[in-house]
């Protein structure tokens, strides 16, 4: 599944599935590229959600206060 189709917590139960692989004993070393690549993606693709939403929120406190303000 792309990543921009799937919601935060779908992208989020995926990296805690490939951690939980990743513990597993028998897998092969290209497995393990693999992996280690896609919880890459999208621990970089959660991060700039986070990072999106972080802004919105200090828009939206930002935007409160002046309003308050006025």
């Amino acid at each position: 599944m792309a990543e921009e189709q799937q919601t935060y917590e779908e992208m989020l139960s995926e990296v805690e599935a490939i951690i939980a692989e990743l513990q597993s004993e028998d897998l092969a070393l290209d497995r393990v590229v693999s992996l280690v690549k896609r919880g890459q993606a999208l621990l970089a693709e959660l991060k700039c959600r986070l990072d999106a939403v972080s802004l919105q929120i200090t828009e939206i406190r930002d935007g409160s206060a002046v309003e308050e303000q006025a």
